[in-house]
């Protein structure tokens, strides 16, 4: 069933990430969640994490793509020549004067602050606050990739951002509930 903040169709429920999750214990079998827990203040994506681990059935996976504070922070620091164009599109749909769309630190403020970003995760950060939601078997993915088969071809965020942008600057891990 898909949810959001703000639904835009019908066929979307109403879900407020920051608050107890409608669900009873263990009756999903996956989640996936897509450039949203950036969206949410550190403490409330730690309970958000521990909700989902919460109605996760055991052996249920959750998905989470979001900024890679990583890969930000070297774009920032030492910027791979091999993403010049990466930036200089994403500088450019974000309107930024013609003349400094070769800059990253636009691209890179964007990521740390634009859309309403509260929190970017580093890996380690993330596979910490997984492991810490009672989660387990951490492990970082491609976009559109996933060992489990309905997770595969999710993502819509390059629909917004581009293809190539999106698998740049996006940390994508998956996690299983324990069986036990």
């Amino acid at each position: 069933m898909p949810t959001d903040l703000t639904p835009s169709r019908p066929d979307v429920m109403f879900l407020d990430a920051r608050k107890k999750l409608p669900f009873q214990d263990a009756c999903v079998d996956l989640i996936h969640t897509e450039h949203m827990i950036e969206h949410i203040d550190f403490d409330d994506g730690q309970r958000f994490l521990a909700e989902c681990a919460r109605i996760l059935k055991p052996g249920g996976r959750i998905r989470i793509s979001t900024p890679d504070f990583d890969r930000v922070l070297a774009l920032a620091q030492h910027p791979d020549p091999k993403v010049g164009s990466l930036i200089r599109a994403a500088n450019a749909r974000n309107q930024v004067d013609p003349e400094k769309l070769d800059d990253p630190i636009f691209a890179v403020n964007r990521l740390f602050s634009g859309h309403g970003h509260r929190f970017l995760y580093s890996v380690r950060m993330l596979e910490e606050c997984l492991l810490s939601a009672g989660l387990q078997d951490v492990r970082r993915q491609e976009v559109g990739e996933s060992e489990e088969p309905d997770l595969r071809g999710l993502e819509q965020h390059d629909q917004r951002v581009g293809a190539e942008w999106n698998s740049y600057h996006s940390l994508i891990v998956e996690a299983v509930k324990p069986q036990t």
